[in-house]
């Protein structure tokens, strides 16, 4: 509930375009000294966020990743795409102890085997595309060795890893309105790292 904190901007921040922008609030509980901040960006690829937060070893303890389209929609133009199903794996990088998503975790096995994107040629290979682009972020030694697995050990340890993280549902018979209209329908789905 956000009336419980108080808002102050600390900075804007803009890019090399007009339609670039980072917005830093700091919120500060009414009640008690505890303060946080929000970072807001706008008109940037998630993984150009990522890249400088892991460079710079910024702590986020939580994403808000919601209808990012990479995975079913128009967000698959970006060819360094990692989808948010993919998000666990920044934890240590970030010290990421929740998402709020739309996508849970048995989405990936959609992703793989479901008639939603039989436009893909080749679904494994797309979700070694992935892969290989959350490597150039994190450069994980156990990510480099899972690209040399067969694809069938590939998915295994992928699903192993991925389907390992409690998820629940916020809005479960609730109304959230924190996206757009296109997105009201789905369901915000916590996922705890931790």
């Amino acid at each position: 509930n956000l009336s419980l904190f108080s808002t102050i901007l600390v900075d804007t921040f803009s890019g090399s375009s007009i339609d670039k922008e980072i917005c830093v609030f700091e919120l500060k509980k009414k009640s008690e000294m505890d303060n946080f901040f929000f970072i807001h960006f706008g008109g940037y690829f998630n993984e150009e966020i990522l890249k400088i937060l892991i460079k710079n070893k910024i702590s986020i303890p939580v994403i808000y990743a919601f209808c990012d389209g990479i995975d079913f929609g128009m967000g698959a133009c970006n060819l360094e795409s990692v989808p948010t199903i993919f998000y666990p794996f920044f934890k240590e990088y970030l010290n990421l102890k929740y998402i709020i998503t739309d996508q849970s975790k048995y989405r990936v096995r959609e992703i793989m085997f479901g008639d939603r994107n039989n436009f893909r040629i080749s679904q494994i290979e797309m979700v070694k595309d992935w892969l290989k682009n959350l490597n150039k972020l994190i450069n994980d030694k156990n990510l480099t060795e899972w690209l040399t697995y067969s694809d069938v050990y590939l998915l295994e340890n992928i699903f192993q890893y991925l389907e390992g993280f409690n998820e629940k549902i916020l809005n479960e018979g609730k109304e959230l309105n924190l996206v757009r209209d296109s997105c009201s329908s789905l369901k915000f789905i916590l996922k705890e790292l931790t």
